[in-house]
């Protein structure tokens, strides 16, 4: 560490260089040892997860050896790391324990200090970027599910709308994995008091009336199968919708977005388009 530099400024710089590292692999998979935690969040307890977390450790340690460019720092990471081994070597046993802490507070400090001020801010930005991986790549996966469902439903009448379907077939699915299709024939009828009163705010933009496609009838099959009784019992933000309307001049079903009708009590619950 250069003795020029007061700690706090090494560690701010260290912090700006790990963000933009990490800021720099938001579109490719983080590395496992980037989301080593110096303090996990479930502490580990099992010989097993003991080993386990100092194998990662390790890795860490040697990842930031080859980054960094004084020889010192370089000498404390291969400390850092050498430590870890014997602590994974012992495969978690309480005397490999025991002797891991000693070290770090003992003859260790200043490269497990070191190794602390360099991981730690990787390892929260790594999980941030991660976290948001996850979130966007369960996002899509919902609007895969409720274009899927209404394309299937979809393809059952390649002729266009019946008796069965109507000129409108709609796909809704929820975050929990739950799906369910609606068409646009004989919607009305089925129509249960909190769908009445979801559409009760909207205001006819349409050629035909509030109550009459499809994405209607999907959300009055969701909620009859959740047994909300208010329209305040819908998780907003948790629902993923998608239409499929038919054309008679092109003779064929065609993806589209939900009519100037149905847009208003989706936009009500957070419903998010496919």
């Amino acid at each position: 560490m250069d003795p020029n530099r007061s700690h706090d400024d090494f560690r701010n710089t260290v912090k700006l260089k790990a963000v933009k590292a990490v800021e720099d692999k938001k579109k490719r998979q983080v590395p496992p040892a980037d989301l080593f935690e110096i303090k996990p969040a479930e502490k580990p307890s099992t010989a097993g997860e003991i080993t386990a977390w100092a194998e990662l450790g390790r890795q860490a340690a040697m990842a930031w050896a080859k980054k960094v460019v004084l020889n010192s720092q370089q000498d404390m990471l291969n400390d850092v790391a050498s430590a870890f081994r014997r602590l994974s070597g012992g495969m978690g046993s309480p005397s490999a324990i025991k002797a891991f802490g000693e070290w770090r507070t003992g003859d260790g400090w200043r490269a497990w200090d070191l190794f602390t001020t360099l991981q730690q801010p990787l390892a929260e930005e790594s999980r941030k970027i991660v976290d948001e991986q996850e979130r966007q790549a369960a996002f899509n996966s919902n609007k895969q599910r409720a274009t899927a469902l209404a394309v299937s439903l979809r393809d059952q009448y390649p002729h266009g709308d019946s008796k069965k379907v109507g000129r409108v077939v709609a796909g809704l699915a929820d975050s929990d994995g739950g799906g369910w299709t609606g068409t646009s024939r004989g919607v009305k009828k089925k129509l249960i008091a909190v769908t009445w009163q979801l559409l009760s705010d909207v205001v006819k933009k349409e050629d035909w009336e509030v109550h009459a496609c499809g994405e209607v009838d999907a959300i009055n099959k969701y909620l009859i199968d959740m047994g909300f009784q208010s329209v305040k019992d819908i998780p907003g933000g948790e629902l993923f919708s998608h239409a499929e309307t038919w054309s008679d001049e092109k003779h064929r079903w065609e993806g589209r977005k939900a009519c100037k009708n149905c847009i208003q009590w989706l936009e009500r619950i957070g419903a998010n388009l496919a």
